[in-house]
């Protein structure tokens, strides 16, 4: 196909819009803020911001390539909302959003960056995007903070302490970009209260300097993203990241839910499953909800060679003060299946 001509008009468009992306980089686009250059980018190019900044990133977008696609779409100057995304091309299939007496949520479990698989994480942020839930809960071991284990360690990854806490501020950067007016809850996790461990043990006259923590470190209030260091309950939904692990998937879930007696979800045992047990008071269950890391690289650092029974996937349904209706998202081939059609970063 020959390269079609282009006014100038359009080249200085397309070379403004390019370069602010590439100078906005992974700025996170927080609820309330001003239309940023990557979501008007992305909308323009009818794609999601956060395929677009991955594109971009990997240098799948160049300024002549990007000039050339916008001469073949229509440049409007609306502003942009939610459904100039590519998520309206979803709406004969997808419901509008949540019901009238519900909130909608998504949980994302155990990303244990640098050991997270970033295919997966990118189909959680697409679902995200379409499925346009009222909460994100992060149920903790978001981080990995391997340098902190007390087991013994690769010693090529001693020394990136600061890179890891980066790149795992970048991966929620990413998420908020994709649900900019969502709220999102950040759970601790065992991994993350490492570093605390740590200043306790090693170091407690640094443990009470404000930054070195894992709020400070990666920057949460600046991204709107609140950090809890206890399990939490929404409306009828307890959330936690969990501390037993069983041997199977579903024992898990069937240990906090005796434990709990309530209906919740939680991280942790890396598996998928649930539980359900009839109370005087009505039916509870519990769910956990999978993983989001490479199974591969993690077990490799962690079980020494053994196939682990973990499973990639997350959760998401509906909740209000009476009731709640979980879904559990198994990721096969990096997509999921929703309303009947597949979803992939």
């Amino acid at each position: 196909m020959p390269t079609p001509k282009l006014s100038q008009e359009l080249k200085e468009e397309a070379r403004r819009l390019y370069n602010q992306c590439l100078t906005e980089g992974y700025s996170p686009v927080g609820a309330g803020s001003g239309p940023s250059a990557v979501r008007e980018a992305a909308r323009r190019l009818d794609t999601n911001p956060t395929t677009f900044l991955n594109r971009l990133k990997r240098g799948k977008y160049t300024e002549q390539q990007t000039a050339i696609q916008l001469s073949q779409k229509s440049i409007s100057k609306e502003p942009v909302t939610p459904q100039n995304t590519r998520v309206q091309r979803y709406s004969s299939v997808y419901p509008s959003g949540p019901y009238p007496d519900y909130d909608s949520f998504v949980v994302l479990p155990d990303w244990h960056v640098p050991f997270h698989n970033t295919e997966h994480l990118c189909c959680a942020r697409e679902f995200v995007a379409i499925f346009k839930p009222t909460v994100i809960f992060l149920p903790g071991d978001i981080f990995d903070c391997y340098q902190l284990a007390r087991f013994p360690k690769n010693p090529e990854l001693l020394h990136k302490l600061q890179q890891d806490l980066d790149l795992a501020r970048e991966q929620l950067e990413l998420l908020r970009m994709s649900a900019p007016s969502a709220v999102i809850q950040y759970i601790q996790g065992n991994h993350e209260f490492r570093l605390r461990k740590y200043l306790w043990t090693k170091a407690p006259e640094l443990s009470g300097l404000r930054d070195l923590d894992i709020r400070h470190q990666m920057r949460l209030e600046e991204q709107g993203i609140f950090y809890q260091e206890k399990p939490i309950r929404h409306k009828s939904l307890y959330v936690k990241h969990g501390n037993l692990i069983r041997t199977k998937g579903g024992y898990t879930a069937r240990g906090e839910l005796e434990r709990n007696l309530i209906t919740g979800v939680s991280g942790h045992s890396h598996r998928m499953g649930c539980s359900y047990m009839t109370t005087p008071n009505g039916v509870i269950k519990w769910y956990e909800c999978g993983t989001l890391a490479d199974i591969e690289r993690l077990s490799d650092e962690y079980l020494e060679g053994q196939t682990p029974d973990w499973h990639p996937g997350f959760a998401y349904g509906y909740v209000n003060e009476q009731r709640c209706t979980v879904y559990l998202a198994e990721i096969v081939d990096g997509s999921v299946i929703y309303n009947g059609v597949s979803i992939h970063g």
